[in-house]
């Protein structure tokens, strides 16, 4: 399975270069335009990737790129890089590596799709509590996993400061990650399986691991925490579902995404000179439907580039590149684990749909043009969501450096949401740094559990 996928991504990479090559020769920009009937076939798919070489303004995607370098002031000292045992445990056994007990769950959605959930009952030494602890519900965000939560030293994740503070702490998987590749009828390889977006998330996996947690806590309502993609499918539900705003007592958004208009990282070109849908085609054509297919990838990533001498600090770099610089706040040390469970898989439509967010600078739901929103929302337009729909306390935690929920952008958000409980600026924090930092547990979880002691 492992080379099937490989050898589909390698023919689609070659594809795409041997078109953009014999289009910068051949073919004009005002070649390219064909009818929205066309819009799938192979040569409507020709045309865009051809179309490339010659509308792509590289020398200032260059430009901008190399300006963003310019914040890099990392000097660290790769000379003695050493494999990390860790890397290779997946999130129940980073939990029991660290002294204390997981349980595993299969949470089944509405639309057939089987979420996998871990939870820490409780700390190391509270080990007495039968039912009586408050229920807190940790969401990752795009690319990650529920690991993301307990990747750190014991007194440095959130999941086991929470589990050790005497809460009932449960991590969510939502479809497509590393935990959550499984269906009730359909496989990995239909390409049903992938045709979604964050909308069915909030739709229907965030409503049934909550529901499903709350049930099996014998418990009335949650604290949620979610970190970037987490806290945007929170906003999308919580904004059209009256019921869960009754089921979540706060809700505390680390690096909060709502609007993505003004994103500084290079992501944001694939949005700007339209690359996603061609790329999602080219893919397509191969029946190739999700982004990092093979969960095995990171594992082989870490062996052969993180834990390398000479190009670990290529592997610390692409995160910078994507999230913001702030090489004083990362745990170097434990590089090799986060790579190794991160990027988890998701679907290209997740993929365009959050690149329709850049250009929209709007919160709505996804955009299948004018027929297709036709179809599904029997109007021309996608809905958008109604932030101030969302009656449940919200506490804002975001930062100065990140280039994925940008400063401009969370203001923006701020001031459509009506029940602000909370809300912390961090200067020096970039995206990651909300899960991933050092000094996190200080800077932003010694709030949270504050904050939740009070209630």
């Amino acid at each position: 399975m492992k080379r099937k996928w490989m050898f589909r991504i390698l023919v689609a990479i070659c594809i795409s270069t041997l078109l953009l090559w014999w289009a910068s020769s051949t073919i004009s920009v005002d070649q390219h335009r064909v009818s929205p009937s066309e819009d799938y076939s192979l040569r409507r798919l020709t045309q865009q990737l051809n179309s490339l070489s010659s509308y792509l303004p590289i020398d200032d995607v260059t430009r901008k790129f190399k300006k963003s370098l310019q914040n890099i002031s990392c000097n660290l000292n790769f000379d003695k890089v050493k494999y990390d045992p860790d890397a290779k445990l997946n999130v129940s056994g980073l939990i029991l590596r660290q002294g204390y007990q997981v349980e595993e769950y299969t949470v089944p959605t509405k639309d057939g799709f089987l979420l996998g959930l871990q939870r820490i009952p409780h700390g190391r030494s509270n080990i007495n509590l039968s039912g009586s602890q408050q229920v807190v519900f940790l969401q990752h965000g795009l690319g990650g996993s529920a690991a993301n939560w307990v990747e750190n030293m014991a007194n440095e994740s959130l999941g086991f400061l929470l589990a050790d503070a005497g809460f009932d702490v449960w991590l969510g998987n939502v479809r497509g990650t590393t935990y959550s590749l499984k269906h009730r009828r359909l496989k990995q390889t239909d390409k049903e399986f992938w045709n979604w977006s964050w909308d069915a998330m909030a739709l229907y996996d965030l409503p049934a691991m909550i529901n499903y947690v709350l049930d099996v806590s014998h418990q009335k309502n949650l604290f949620y925490v979610g970190h970037s993609q987490g806290t945007l499918i929170a906003f999308a539900a919580l904004s059209q579902n009256k019921d869960l705003n009754k089921k979540v007592k706060m809700f505390f958004a680390l690096a909060p995404v709502a609007a993505m208009s003004n994103i500084t990282s290079p992501i944001r070109y694939f949005a700007d000179y339209h690359l996603v849908k061609p790329f999602m085609d080219a893919l397509s054509m191969l029946h190739i439907y999700s982004f990092f297919p093979d969960v095995k990838l990171s594992h082989t990533l870490t062996t052969s580039v993180c834990a390398n001498d000479k190009s670990a600090m290529l592997c610390h770099s692409v995160y910078f590149i994507i999230a913001g610089y702030d090489c004083k706040h990362m745990n170097h040390s434990r590089f090799q684990v986060y790579s190794s469970n991160s990027p988890s898989t998701t679907s290209l439509y997740n993929l365009n749909h959050l690149s329709q967010m850049v250009l929209s600078g709007e919160l709505s739901m996804y955009d299948y043009g004018i027929l297709g929103n036709f179809y599904h929302y029997r109007q021309t337009k996608p809905p958008n969501y109604d932030l101030e729909n969302i009656q449940t306390p919200v506490a804002l935690f975001w930062g100065g450096n990140d280039m994925l929920a940008d400063p401009t952008d969370v203001k923006k958000l701020r001031s459509k949401l009506k029940n602000i409980a909370f809300d912390s600026y961090i200067k020096q924090y970039n995206h990651l740094d909300f899960i991933w930092s050092m000094d996190a547990a200080d800077v932003v979880y010694k709030d949270i559990l504050t904050i939740m002691k009070k209630y």
